[in-house]
């Protein structure tokens, strides 16, 4: 039997290697969304470094676990630990966006390191938002797991309204009115659900009256001031944060430079709000930005302490927030007045956004439906521009991830293959990626962002491959790979792959894709030095067991056998198996039986991806993700 035959017999033939399928270039694109992704729980073993622990430590980490992660990677090296905090909150690209995480470490941090919690607030704002300090206030008063209980007794109430309006045949109340001088994001706790024994006393005992309710919650919050010298030093931190900034949006308004102005007036809390009402936070404010001014006070000075207070509350309303809110634009101020014709939807977030569809579609359908109607676009060329795309003067791509050209390119961005055209060079240019083959998951289940990241390194890496493996892509449940022939550009070539029938299967054959690698190089005679050195696999779902057909230490011992004896002993190609769908950690690095297992997605991990030429480690990631001027800002103090 000859050496091809040999080969070939990986594939269960006595042939050469399978032509490569032709996809053709018609133009069709698939879906670009930018979304986020489902992870899933995975047990990822210990590390030595506990800054990594603390790291690979993610939205469904339960706090306790999570406060003694943080507390042996403090220990370790307080300056990355600290930076780890603010990675967990990071938003727009600087972290990982998980809110509670980040309450659950600042609160550790506030117990055990307060000064440095409360001496960082102008770097923390630079990753999160200016509400997680009224909110950090909020639950240090009422307790740690005051929003589950909130959410926990709002529901109760509602079923038993619920319950009692149906029963008496009486319609559902409306939905209440977003109000326009609350903007802190926040609704009042919910009220508990009725009691349904009412013989006893507690039951027929009046309920106490909002005046003697405010008066109990002054009393404590003034009470944690006086007692607590952390809580105070945070408070005084955090008055004198919104002070100094709502100070500098008016002189920036008195200017006509509104542009210039900041989001403080929207997260700072109204008068009225539960905020307030808990930690006396506005009555800190005002007294900072009215010191002792006699208009304030009524002008005497013997006037009542109490009044003063009424005073320059009235003041931080009127003169501050409404003037800075209506510049702002914000939208609950429309929605409010019910001036829908008026409604800027380029101010509402996407969570907004998300809840408020059907209202805006009832209200004024024919405005936001042009709205969506160029979204993708403005989302596309907003991309660009938050990645340092377009500059004066020319065209910067460094930042620019491959999906996000994709998806500039579906939006029929102006030069929206420049990006790619300078990537390419780049990572040429770095010797990345030379000898790799990518298989991709192009299923029909896989769609949006997952979809755009499983395409995105197999174009990078088919069009950077060395001559004898370039152009070539294989789908999952594919015999053979797909030639991406007579594609020039690269939107051509992602219609190509548009146009690719990945079908419904999610299993891929890896002893079809080496028995392919080994037969072509028997069949052309390629040298070891230019054999396939990396096999990269991207699924959007799909555990590495779960998308084999066959046990895989099975069918690894016969890989090596056949390369070993045809020559190839020492160049079997490694695997690299990314599951963008798993545990957001995307960092267990495992090379047993030549497969490196990579879980999860983000931004910071792809970029290392593409720069490190897919061979990252945990410690790579998370070094990568801390690193940036808005960390260098940030300091522990003793």
């Amino acid at each position: 039997m000859s050496s091809t035959a040999a080969g070939a017999r990986l594939l269960g033939g006595d042939a050469p290697p399978p032509a490569p399928s032709v996809c053709p270039c018609p133009a069709q694109s698939f879906q670009a969304l930018v979304a986020g992704l489902d992870s899933d729980g995975v047990d990822w073993g210990t590390f030595a470094n506990p800054c990594v622990q603390f790291f690979l430590a993610d939205g469904s980490t339960p706090p306790q676990r999570l406060r003694a992660l943080l507390v042996a990677a403090w220990n370790y090296d307080p300056d990355t630990a600290l930076k780890l905090v603010c990675n967990l909150r990071g938003v727009r690209g600087t972290g990982r966006g998980d809110r509670e995480g980040f309450y659950t470490a600042a609160l550790w941090m506030h117990q055990a390191h307060p000064h440095t919690l409360a001496l960082n607030l102008p770097a923390l704002v630079e990753f999160g938002y200016i509400k997680d300090f009224p909110e950090l206030l909020y639950r240090l008063v009422k307790g740690p797991d005051v929003r589950e209980v909130e959410k926990a007794k709002a529901k109760a109430w509602a079923k038993a309204r619920k319950e009692e309006e149906a029963g008496a045949g009486l319609p559902l109340a409306g939905r209440k009115r977003a109000r326009s001088d609350d903007c802190d994001g926040h609704d009042d706790p919910a009220p508990a659900a009725p009691s349904d024994d009412h013989n006893t006393k507690a039951a027929s005992a009046p309920a106490p009256s909002k005046t003697e309710e405010m008066a109990r919650l002054a009393a404590r919050a003034l009470r944690m001031y006086g007692d607590d010298s952390a809580y105070r030093f945070l408070f005084d931190s955090v008055a004198d944060f919104f002070a100094d900034r709502l100070k500098s949006d008016l002189e920036k308004k008195a200017n006509g430079e509104e542009h210039e102005i900041g989001l403080a007036a929207k997260w700072c809390p109204s008068v009225d709000s539960s905020f307030n009402r808990a930690t006396l936070l506005c009555e800190a404010i005002a007294r900072r930005l009215f010191p002792g001014d006699s208009n304030a006070a009524g002008g005497d000075p013997q006037h009542q302490e109490r009044y003063y207070v009424y005073r320059v509350l009235g003041h931080l309303r009127r003169k501050v927030l409404v003037p800075l809110r209506k510049v702002l634009m914000l939208p609950e101020v429309y929605m409010s007045a019910q001036e829908w014709s008026e409604l800027p939807y380029q101010r509402v977030a996407r969570k907004a956004m998300e809840r408020y569809e059907a209202i805006f579609l009832k209200q004024d359908e024919m405005r936001f439906k042009g709205f969506i109607a160029g979204r993708e676009q403005r989302e596309a060329k907003h991309i660009l521009r938050a990645t340092g795309l377009f500059r004066a003067g020319g065209v910067v791509v460094d930042d620019i991830l491959p999906h996000q050209i994709l998806v500039s390119l579906m939006a029929q961005v102006k030069q929206g293959w420049l990006p790619w055209t300078r990537l390419v060079a780049r990572v040429r240019g770095d010797g990345l990626f030379r000898n790799c083959m990518a298989v991709c998951d192009l299923s029909d289940g896989t769609r949006g962002t997952r979809r755009d990241v499983c395409v995105a390194p197999g174009l990078l890496i088919s069009e950077l491959a060395e001559e004898d493996w370039e152009n070539l892509l294989w789908p999952f449940g594919a015999a053979a790979p797909c030639l991406i022939r007579d594609a020039v550009s690269i939107r051509e070539r992602l219609d190509a792959v548009g146009q690719i029938d990945g079908g419904d299967s999610k299993v891929v054959d890896l002893r079809a894709v080496f028995g392919y690698i080994l037969s072509k190089a028997l069949w052309l005679q390629i040298s070891p030095e230019k054999m396939v050195r990396t096999i990269f696999v991207v699924t959007d779902e799909q555990e590495f067991e779960q998308a084999l057909p066959r046990p895989w230490r099975r069918d690894y011992k016969a890989i090596c056998e056949s390369f070993s004896n045809h020559g190839y002993a020492h160049v079997v190609p490694q695997v690299v198996y990314w599951n963008l769908g798993g545990r957001r950690s995307a960092a267990l690095t495992s090379t047993r039986d030549g497969v490196m297992r990579l879980s999860g997605y983000s931004d910071s991990f792809f970029r290392m991806f593409i720069e490190l030429g897919g061979i990252v480690g945990p410690e790579d990631e998370m070094r990568a993700s801390i690193k940036g001027h808005h960390y260098g800002k940030l300091k522990v103090f003793y």
